[in-house]
């Protein structure tokens, strides 16, 4: 919560202090931290939606393998893109990116 002060004020309305790990699979650490677009973060967009599948995936298989890239395209701290990859049960890799 403390990362940069109110989110609303410092990163704008459509914007949610998100996790590259969520807590419910073993993130929460202020590092983990970065400016993504609320309707990804909640679920609330079609492909928020997916994003969202993904870590609740994650969560209800402790253990599986997930990776999540931040691709960045200017010289901001803030990535244009999210990669989400999770390691499924029969060994193929689901991988989706997620514009931010």
């Amino acid at each position: 919560q403390g990362w940069v002060g109110q989110t609303e004020k410092y990163l704008g309305a459509n914007t949610d202090k998100g996790h590259f790990m969520a807590h419910t699979i073993g993130g929460g650490l202020e590092v983990n931290i970065f400016a993504q677009c609320r309707d990804i973060n909640r679920g609330w967009s079609k492909r928020g939606k997916v994003y969202r599948s993904m870590e609740k995936h994650c969560a209800k298989n402790a253990g599986t393998f997930c990776f999540n890239r931040p691709i960045y395209s200017e010289d901001t701290n803030r990535p244009c893109m999210i990669e989400f990859g999770v390691l499924m049960e029969d060994g193929k890799l689901w991988v989706e990116k997620f514009d931010n």
